[in-house]
């Protein structure tokens, strides 16, 4: 038969006390712990508050980003490839800085293509001129002979005509004579009409020449406005607030791709969202508490979008001209907006959640050394105070408690607040 060493049931022993008593003080100190959470929040379960005047402000959160009411985009007038990326987001830029270059091969070669086209298209222009100017010196030459032959002519006809008359040359002779006057006139005239021809030949195809050329000019001044917008520069003052995703060296971008944005940091205002609830009580106008990384500025509702999306409705509020130097674009913020406000009217801190306007609510009022149940009339409900209506006058000190056994009385002893 075996026997169990009396060592090992000595240890088994040990570690079954260890246990226990551990076990013990653990829930000793959960006890403990629970009592006195449940001392705080009797201890915190009732407050007593003195009614005042003053304002009593009712609004309503809304979240949003701040948006820049001026921008311009940086957009890509060619195709390229982006070879360096001068300008990062958050830095201001001027009219004409260099934010990123582009290279594209291809341009070069249409550079080169272009200005030989030039060149060409003055070739051109020059040959027709030459060739224009040749045919009038050739028309002018012959309109000099025929206008000397005209004159040649005529003395031999009034010559022929005179020996006619003196029976010297025969009448057919005198009529030779007359007819080579009228094929000379004849031949002037002809000469004048395609001199006349000439002239507006001589316009249609030098101007053929010159359009050629004019398009040739154009065609060099786009190359060269290609090449200088591989330069992709800003057009206005202001902060370059991103850059799109794929904007990286290395990668390809097409004619009017978006490539930045430049926006103006001291023209912003707020996009907000609110829920579709509390949109019923907003209207523009309105002021608004918009925090920005704990600083307060103060706007205005400027606009309210007519559809909800997500339950949710968005709002622009308009903002002053000076903000906080941390104020950017797309700056994540939150905001109050005052939907109702009034001023110096009878006041106390809100009783409970979920009050209504105009309700009529029970409160213990001290009297003496009691608290005494009392109706009280509220107004408007604001975010921590309450107007009051009737039941209560300014200095008048009131009990508000949670606590479920002290609601239950009609009156509650000023002791056994203290001591609660």
């Amino acid at each position: 038969m075996l026997e169990v060493p009396e060592t090992e049931s000595k240890v088994k022993k040990t570690v079954v006390i260890i246990g226990v008593i551990s076990l013990v003080a653990l829930l000793l100190w959960g006890v403990t712990a629970s009592l006195d959470t449940l001392a705080n929040d009797r201890a915190q379960s009732s407050i007593v508050v003195t009614t005042e005047q003053g304002d009593v402000i009712q609004t309503v959160g809304a979240y949003g980003r701040l948006q820049a009411r001026h921008s311009s985009s940086l957009i890509a007038e060619v195709d390229g490839v982006i070879a360096d990326i001068v300008r990062f987001p958050g830095t201001a830029v001027e009219p004409g800085d260099t934010v990123i270059i582009l290279e594209n091969p291809q341009l070069q070669r249409d550079l080169e293509q272009a200005q030989l086209s030039v060149l060409e298209a003055k070739a051109n222009l020059e040959l027709v001129e030459a060739a224009l100017e040749e045919q009038r010196i050739v028309l002018l030459n012959e309109l000099e002979m025929i206008t000397t032959e005209i004159s040649l002519s005529q003395k031999e006809l009034d010559t022929k005509k005179f020996l006619s008359e003196q029976g010297l040359v025969t009448q057919l002779d005198f009529l030779r004579s007359e007819t080579n006057l009228k094929k000379s006139k004849l031949s002037h005239s002809l000469l004048q009409r395609r001199i006349t021809a000439l002239e507006k030949t001589e316009v249609a195809e030098r101007n053929m020449a010159l359009y050629k050329l004019q398009e040739a000019d154009k065609r060099l001044e786009l190359v060269n406005q290609d090449l200088a917008h591989l330069q992709v520069t800003a057009k206005r003052n202001g902060l370059l607030s991103n850059l799109h995703d794929d904007i990286k060296i290395g990668n390809p971008v097409t004619r009017g791709q978006v490539l930045a944005q430049v926006t103006d940091p001291d023209n912003l205002y707020a996009e907000l969202l609110m829920s579709a609830n509390d949109s019923q009580l907003v209207s523009s106008g309105q002021e608004v508490l918009l925090n920005i990384r704990d600083e307060t500025v103060h706007g205005s509702v400027l606009r309210i979008f007519p559809t909800a999306e997500n339950n949710q409705v968005r709002l622009d509020v308009k903002l002053p001209q000076k903000l906080p130097p941390i104020a950017r674009a797309n700056l994540d913020v939150s905001a109050k907006i005052i939907v109702a406000q009034l001023e110096s009217v009878i006041k106390v801190k809100k009783p409970t959640d979920g009050l209504k306007q105009g309700s009529l609510n029970q409160l213990f009022v001290r009297n003496n050394d009691k608290f005494i149940k009392r109706d009280v009339q509220f107004g408007l409900v604001g975010d921590s105070n309450v107007q009051v209506l009737s039941g209560l006058d300014v200095g008048d000190e009131v009990l508000l408690t949670t606590n479920p056994e002290l609601i239950k009385q009609s009156e509650i002893s000023v002791d056994d607040v203290q001591d609660e």
